[in-house]
């Protein structure tokens, strides 16, 4: 009979840890550079980077733009910021800008259905703009 409580006891401990174990915190991501660079050595968060990094966590995001900034999309290659990660995000801009400099790329993408994609407070200017009707323009 001990061994059966013994069992039962144990059982309920672990349901209480899973009960009590804390929940995912949202992290946010502040933006410390305007410039559009991949470069995990410089000591700045760019906004691709921080694209990337909100992607690659578990949990709820928030990237944080500055005040009123200005940020301009350069490297054409990756192409949009794309939001990858399984739960929310949120990109809150502050009155910022986002532009996008490269011919027939837009700005924003989620590649997830379900999670939300919060956008705040930013201004847009660029995306597809060779003349082909694109859904969105600078968000797909």
């Amino acid at each position: 009979m001990r061994v059966r409580i013994g069992i039962a006891t144990l059982a309920l401990f672990t349901i209480g840890l899973v009960v009590l174990a804390a929940p995912a915190h949202a992290a946010t991501f502040t933006v410390t550079t305007t410039n559009d660079v991949v470069d995990p050595g410089d000591g700045l968060l760019s906004l691709r980077e921080a694209f990337a990094q909100a992607s690659s966590t578990a949990g709820a995001d928030v990237i944080d733009l500055s005040p009123a900034a200005s940020y301009s999309l350069t490297i054409c290659a990756p192409g949009a910021l794309v939001h990858t990660g399984a739960d929310a995000l949120t990109l809150q801009g502050h009155g910022a800008t986002i532009t996008q400099t490269c011919q027939n790329t837009p700005i924003l993408r989620s590649d997830v259905a379900a999670p939300t994609f919060t956008v705040d407070a930013v201004t847009l200017i660029g995306g597809p703009n060779s003349g082909v009707s694109v859904n969105g323009a600078g968000v797909l």
